[in-house]
């Protein structure tokens, strides 16, 4: 759905988001997380019966244009 994925797994289902430009910071913000499960519960309305198991961010690098980044770089591997 816009701005929402929802990846089942064996025993729970994530739901997530598109990045957020210019965050550097991984700390969640409890009401995105609320924004997030009532879309995700708009979606599949069963999951209001679901509990939150756990909330996190990631911080994710971007070129200027929000393209992604592809090729070689200096980080072996």
């Amino acid at each position: 759905t816009e701005g929402l994925y929802l990846i089942p797994h064996a025993r729970w289902l994530l739901a997530g988001a598109t990045s957020e430009p210019g965050r550097s910071d991984e700390a969640t913000d409890p009401e995105a997380v609320a924004a997030l499960r009532r879309r995700a519960e708009e979606a599949a309305p069963e999951l209001k019966r679901a509990g939150l198991k756990d909330a996190w961010a990631g911080v994710r690098p971007a070129a200027p244009d929000e393209r992604p980044l592809l090729g070689a770089c200096a980080i072996p591997g």
